[in-house]
């Protein structure tokens, strides 16, 4: 067994510690079903044996015996599957919430280079497959290696001699289920992935269903979607021609047990060394091999590709979460924001993308970043919000380094608000108070009268209370738009991230809005990344950045006279100076 899936195991068989009562409980009723599971090949031998001098009574009671034997098994089986099922179950749902808050709680530089449907089939599906694993797999297995230990007991307590004809047959079977286990488990590995892949097809086509039928692409996403499931079926189909030989080679190990037994067998008996009670209870034990070993080989599969899944989400549970609730908060947060001679770049990228930038806002201020695309500007409001880490320099909220503050309680005392914002299925209520569950009815038609959304919401049957779908799909851009803004301002917060967050919106509506966010400015620190002279020129600062550097700073009619980059980028614009006014 090789490390990492030796380190999964352990992993696996470790959440079985909140459950040691219930789990204790299941296996003493697993074992005492196994123990009537071999009651009846005893009676069999007994009453043979006996059949010669038994009367009809003795012969009802051994039929008592059998049924009774079978009912207690059936009984205890069922206790069993139930409790253990329970406890399996409870740990994959404990399981799946522990690996979505682990998810969620990660850095932004874990999610760059991940596809969001192979983290969904993680969550979902990866996590379903341990909930077998747990359940009807691993008592399965324990099950019926306790069965062939059981028989084996027994047939040496009856005859040693004859009961090499078992013993022969071990190291075939031990063997053969080594194999099987090498042979499937790297199958298993690939198929998890290739699922994950599978899923993230589907996600990404569906994100994009919009633009897909716009282009015309459904055909080409159809190949694309058909690579990835032909991908799965490759190897769904390379795993089962190994699983597909494993029957054939069961019936032929048993068969050659049951032929040795009844020659060697048959042999002691003629000669009076062995019983034919014993002789037909041996041959009943070899018949009863078929159903273990056979679902043994085919759980030790099911097992493997369960690993494989746990193996999955394990990776996931060992990345380093960020660290949101130590360090120390303010009893008046200003909101000054300090960036001294960083330097960035992203993980896995030699390029910087931020180079040696030092920038102060003063608390209370606003700031125009403005440069062209990919110049570095929303990377700087991700290193200002903590997402990433600069490899050099430091940042200071307030005069203190980020290193030292509560990132969770800044992210909350920071609204953001983007030219594209994500809004979450269910109602508008619900989407307004996401990030302030606590807010009044007051402090909710507060936010819709300064996002210019109150008269929108009047005019909807159930108001507030309006289902609008998943993404806000009932919504129109510019309605999602002020939503959004509605969401960010009922949260009061103390720094404001604008990204155009007035673009989508017609003029009219634009002009209402920015008269309502420059009240709302007032008294916060205001960071603007600017595409509009509108918003440009109302900022106390303009930073212009450059490849990832300041190139400089200051009013827009100082920037105007003594930047030919700052000048430049103000006449590409759609709107000029002139046209704005």
């Amino acid at each position: 067994m090789d490390k990492d899936k030796s380190s999964t195991l352990k992993f696996l068989l470790a959440r079985f510690k909140g459950h040691r009562g219930m789990t204790f409980l299941g296996g003493v009723l697993l074992l005492f079903s196994t123990f009537f599971t071999l009651v009846p090949a005893i009676l069999i031998k007994e009453t043979i044996e006996q059949i010669v001098n038994a009367d009809s009574t003795y012969l009802f009671i051994i039929f008592l015996l059998i049924i009774g034997s079978s009912v207690i098994r059936g009984i205890l089986y069922y206790g069993q599957r139930i409790i253990l099922e329970r406890v399996g179950q409870t740990i994959v749902h404990d399981l799946r919430i522990e690996t979505i808050q682990h998810i969620n709680n990660l850095s932004f530089a874990f999610f760059d280079d991940k596809q969001v449907g192979d983290l969904i089939a993680r969550v979902t599906s990866d996590t379903d497959l341990l909930a077998n694993f747990y359940g009807f797999t691993m008592v399965s297995i324990i099950n019926n290696i306790l069965t062939l230990l059981g028989i084996l007991v027994v047939l040496l307590v009856w005859n040693p001699v004859l009961a090499l004809a078992f013993i022969f047959l071990l190291p075939f079977i031990v063997h053969a289920m080594y194999k099987y286990s090498v042979t499937v488990r790297p199958l298993t590995g690939k198929i998890r992935k290739s699922f994950g892949q599978l899923t993230a097809s589907v996600q990404q086509t569906f994100n994009g269903i919009e633009t897909l039928k716009l282009l015309g692409t459904e055909g080409f996403e159809a190949q694309k979607f058909s690579k990835s499931s032909n991908n799965l079926l490759d190897r769904n189909v390379s795993a089962s021609k190994v699983t597909s030989l494993w029957m054939p080679y069961v019936h032929f190990l048993t068969a050659l047990g049951t032929a040795f037994t009844l020659f060697w067998g048959g042999y002691l008996t003629i000669k009076g060394t062995v019983t034919l009670g014993m002789l037909m209870g041996f041959i009943t034990y070899m018949d009863m091999l078929v159903r273990p070993i056979r679902q043994t080989g085919m759980q030790i599969g099911s097992a493997l590709n369960s690993i494989a899944a746990g193996s999955r989400v394990h990776e996931v549970l060992l990345q380093e979460q960020e660290d949101l609730e130590s360090g120390e908060w303010f009893d008046e947060f200003k909101g000054q924001i300090e960036i001294e001679d960083i330097s960035f770049a992203y993980q896995g990228s030699s390029k910087e993308v931020i180079k040696n930038l030092s920038l102060t806002i003063p608390a209370g201020k606003s700031v125009a970043l403005v440069g062209p695309s990919g110049s570095g500007k929303s990377t700087l409001v991700n290193l200002i919000l903590g997402f990433y880490k600069p490899q050099k320099g430091i940042i200071k909220i307030d005069g203190l380094s980020l290193d030292e503050i509560n990132l969770r309680k800044l992210r909350t005392a920071t609204g953001h608000l983007s030219q594209d914002p994500f809004i979450f299925e269910g109602t508008i209520l619900e989407n307004i108070t996401f990030g302030n569950p606590q807010a009044s009815l007051g402090d909710v038609n507060e936010a819709l009268e300064q996002a210019i959304l109150s008269d929108f919401i009047q005019s909807l049957p159930e108001g507030v209370n309006t289902q609008i779908g998943e993404k806000g799909v009932r919504l129109s851009g510019g309605q999602k738009q002020r939503l959004a803004i509605a969401r960010v301002l009922i949260t009061n917060p103390q720094i404001l991230i604008l990204d155009e967050p007035t673009s989508n919106l017609d003029k009219k509506t634009e002009d209402e809005l920015q008269k309502s966010l420059s009240n709302v400015m007032k008294g916060r620190t205001v960071i603007t990344i600017a595409h509009r002279l509108w918003t440009i020129q109302n900022s106390d600062i303009i930073a212009f950045i450059n490849e990832g550097m300041i190139e400089d700073f200051g009013s827009h009619d100082y920037l105007y006279d003594n930047l030919d980059l700052y000048k430049e980028f103000v006449e590409s614009q759609v709107f000029t100076l002139r046209g704005e006014n």
